[in-house]
C-alpha cells in the first residue's frame, strides 16, 4: 500500500532538499509530486491534502444539476467526518 506525506523542500544547486526529516531507508526510491509556490504565498502545515480520486466514478458523462447536488452532499459529509476525526 502506498503512503503519502506532504513536506516542504528547497531546490538548491540542482538538488531538492527536504526541510524536515523524512525517515526513509537509505536508497529508498520515492515518487515526488512538485507544486511550486510563489514567494508571496505561504504553505500552512495544518492544511491536509484530501484525495478526490474516483469522485466521479458513479456519474455518467451526461451530468444533471441533481447529479452535481448529490456529489456535493456526499463530499460535504465526507469532509465533515474527516474534520471531526482530526479535531
Amino acid at each position: 500500500m502506498a503512503q503519502a506525506k506532504t513536506f516542504k523542500a528547497r531546490y538548491h544547486n540542482g538538488v531538492v532538499e527536504p526541510l524536515e526529516p523524512l525517515f526513509l531507508d537509505e536508497g529508498k526510491e520515492i515518487v515526488v509530486t512538485m507544486v511550486e509556490f510563489s514567494s508571496r504565498r505561504k504553505i500552512h502545515a495544518s492544511k491536509r491534502v484530501i484525495p478526490l480520486g474516483g469522485i466521479w466514478k458513479d456519474i455518467s458523462f451526461d451530468v444533471s444539476p441533481e447529479d452535481i447536488r448529490q456529489v456535493r452532499r456526499k463530499l460535504s459529509k465526507s469532509l465533515l467526518r474527516r474534520v471531526k476525526t482530526v479535531w
